[in-house]
């Protein structure tokens, strides 16, 4: 029952949100984004787990929930299950938070890894309580399974060794403090009561806390700083690093590019070098880069822009970037001139953050 529980957690949440690629979207939907969640977004640490980067993701932990699950749960029993499970998947992701610089993880494989420790553990200290088991060599298969799938990892740079691996040690003491074979079994069944109650509470307010967070309210969490480049100043989120003109958030590669430069001849228009910025774009490794249909950013007071759409490929999909070109004149002999870029779901859902961003652009004294 807990692991057709834990399954269709999975599925229902998927079916609510939709199994993403995007950034934009995954980082709406509570995956774990590290900068956010050192700005105070603790719940990611747990909402990740429930969240899964494409379709083909969610199906694979899907059905290794149900397989591995049952048999962790005919060993250790329902609330040990659910104990072993939150854990592990906790503590992958502080591992994968701490550990990894930038980034976006989520998934069920920290949680999965944890179950095959708790197993290899109770199956590798407990022998003689499993002998079925090991007639059927599912000592072997597990041990295979983890060797496997941590092969994986280093050949597929998209998987989250520092996750999983995190996982597995946490499942791994997990199921040592809560075998039921152990001699402090009583007390580890109360302890382990004690720890899937407050998992199953923590998952709740985590998805509450997801619902209520706006994408806004997420590219605002980081606390709003003042940067100086050559004869400019902008307010970004601190943590939005970088220097000579060009800042990026490492999490989901936004980025804006800012200079002050002549005014020259002509119409504030013509310093939107459009041609300019689709090389620049190619440099970067963007592709099929086009002007934008309709502009998505509203402008600020004197601005004036274009749009354009490209494409950023990365190990798992196509993420689709939004470019914005945009000028201000300062004065009869100078020009602002910014350049921004973001996946397109947070140029939609968020524009006006973008916009303050913009506006924020002053000439330096």
């Amino acid at each position: 029952l807990i692991t057709l529980s834990l399954v269709a957690v999975s599925l229902v949440t998927s079916l609510v949100l939709g199994p993403s690629t995007d950034v934009g979207v995954l980082l709406r939907d509570g995956a774990l984004v590290r900068g956010l969640v050192h700005d105070g977004q603790w719940w990611r640490v747990v909402s990740a787990n429930y969240i899964h980067i494409g379709g083909l993701h969610l199906l694979t932990n899907a059905v290794g929930v149900w397989m591995l699950g049952r048999i962790v749960e005919d060993m250790f029993g329902s609330w040990r299950t659910v104990a072993i499970y939150g854990l592990a998947g906790i503590g992958g992701m502080l591992a994968s938070l701490y550990a990894v610089p930038a980034g976006i993880t989520a998934g069920a494989s920290a949680a999965l890894f944890g179950v095959l420790g708790a197993v290899f553990v109770e199956l590798t200290w407990h022998r003689k309580r499993h002998r079925l088991a090991w007639s059927r060599g599912v000592w072997g298969a597990i041990a295979m399974v983890t060797v496997a799938q941590l092969g994986i990892g280093f050949v597929y740079p998209a998987m989250d060794q520092w996750a999983h691996g995190g996982g597995l040690i946490v499942g791994a003491l997990a199921g040592f403090v809560f075998s039921p074979n152990a001699h402090w079994h009583k007390l580890g069944q109360h302890l382990a009561r004690l720890v899937a109650l407050a998992f199953i509470a923590i998952s709740i307010a985590s998805a509450v806390f997801v619902v209520r967070t706006s994408m806004a309210d997420n590219l605002a969490a980081a606390p709003i700083v003042r940067r100086t480049v050559t004869g400019a100043t902008l307010a970004i989120p601190e943590t939005w690093s970088g220097d000579k003109g060009l800042f990026a958030e490492p999490d989901t590669s936004s980025q804006i590019y800012v200079h002050r430069g002549p005014l020259g001849a002509g119409p504030l228009e013509d310093k939107l070098d459009l041609e300019a910025e689709k090389a620049n774009a190619a440099k970067l490794g963007l592709t099929d880069v086009k002007t934008a249909t309709a502009s998505v950013i509203p402008l600020p007071a004197g601005w004036v822009s274009v749009e354009l759409i490209a494409k950023a490929e990365d190990a798992i999909s196509t993420q689709p970037i939004r470019v914005v070109l945009a000028a201000k004149r300062i004065d009869d002999v100078e020009v602002l001139t910014a350049a921004l870029y973001m996946p397109d779901t947070m140029a939609r859902w968020a524009p006006g953050f973008f916009t303050a961003m913009l506006a924020s652009i002053q000439p330096a004294p």
